[in-house]
């Protein structure tokens, strides 16, 4: 008699790359960098038209997108390297990766600061009063110093600090939506209703870290669009995840009202949008958001073969992530700093439309440089 053969252990299953997820992604960086492109312009004293992106014609913003999608990439990265690695390999990937995004978000503070310096007196003022660094030596020090160990969120550079912290706690976020995916979706939702309380915008969010209840941000409203897309990131559920054309076009027309009750707003026609609060991520932005996500995963679902022209260049951006949205970061403000300090009439239009196209030259020079180490 032979032995029977042992049962083949179970092999990890290897991560599927979604389309849609680079797509949605390169979208969020490019309007996240063109809305800060604008703002800097209109806050350093110049004039920049806003209206090339969405972000003023809807209750949320490009922001909503990319912590969204982060979220989804988290668990999809994350569930892997647990079943591949075991919870302590989960634990260093998170952390390491936590490190770099820390080290990338204060190397990019040190090079505005770097370009600051070599501005004349005035512009160096107004350029750091916007990014929230101080313009003297000592305060200068004293922020830098104060963003580095995360008790302080630079303006513009307050997302990708946000994911840090994120990625630092993904351990047990994803552990906790793999064990019982119902009750860390009810307690997110929890904490999340706890930030819409008067309670918590008067007397707990005032109290808490900068980092935590930041300016644009609050860390304990916001991390529900991180559990959503952990949870959402299973693969019983992504794998079969998808957006009816006719909810597609239902989503579309529900953007577009949104739209018109933004602009009749702003003309005052109609009272402004209740509930669309960005830094406690208001209810009505948040259906807001879930509802842009789920119209472009629709859109580039249907369309990704037929207008593949179309998504590859914002798939290209996705896909690097992290240094593109450092360099389109850096872009943004150098080309608002440059611009107005020429002050050349109709150059800030010209800047509008090289930053996407300068944001995915980079991403193919970054992919073409690193992707093969």
């Amino acid at each position: 008699m032979t032995a029977p053969e042992a049962a083949p252990s179970p092999q990890p299953r290897a991560r599927r790359r979604y389309p849609e997820i680079d797509a949605i992604r390169g979208i969020a960086m490019v309007t996240i960098a063109l809305n800060h492109y604008g703002l800097l312009v209109n806050a350093m004293g110049g004039y920049a038209y806003r209206g090339f992106t969405p972000t003023l014609f809807g209750f949320s913003s490009a922001a909503e997108l990319f912590v969204l999608v982060a979220g989804l990439s988290l668990g999809l990265a994350g569930t892997a390297i647990r079943e591949r690695s075991g919870t302590g390999g989960l634990v260093r990937w998170a952390w390491r990766r936590a490190a770099i995004l820390w080290a990338a978000n204060l190397a990019l503070l040190l090079s505005i600061v770097a370009l600051a310096a070599v501005l004349e007196e005035g512009w160096r003022e107004r350029l750091l009063a916007q990014i929230g660094i101080g313009n003297e030596p000592v305060r200068m020090l004293r922020d830098i110093v104060a963003t580095a160990l995360l008790q302080r969120s630079p303006q513009f550079l307050d997302i990708l600090q946000m994911y840090t912290v994120f990625l630092a706690i993904a351990p047990l976020l994803i552990l906790a939506a793999v064990a019982a995916p119902r009750g860390a979706l009810l307690a997110s939702l929890g904490v999340w209703s706890l930030v819409q309380s008067p309670v918590y915008a008067e007397a707990i969010g005032p109290s808490l870290p900068a980092v935590i209840s930041g300016v644009n941000f609050d860390l304990l409203a916001w991390q529900a669009l991180i559990v959503l897309g952990i949870i959402l990131a299973a693969p019983a559920m992504l794998e079969r995840f998808s957006v009816p054309k006719v909810v597609t076009a239902a989503l579309a027309l529900a953007l577009i009202a949104s739209a018109v009750w933004v602009v009749l707003a702003a003309k005052g026609h109609i009272p402004p949008a209740p509930m669309i609060g960005k830094p406690n991520l208001g209810p009505l932005r948040l259906l807001h958001a879930l509802a842009y996500m789920a119209f472009l995963w629709g859109l580039v679902s249907a369309t990704r073969e037929s207008l593949a022209w179309l998504w590859r260049p914002f798939s290209a951006i996705g896909r690097q992530a992290l240094p593109v949205f450092c360099i389109s970061t850096w872009l943004a403000v150098a080309l608002a700093t440059m611009i107005v300090t020429l002050d050349r009439e109709g150059s800030f239009y010209v800047a509008y439309a090289a930053l996407p196209v300068l944001t995915w030259l980079a991403a193919r020079a970054w992919s073409r440089a690193f992707a093969q180490r």
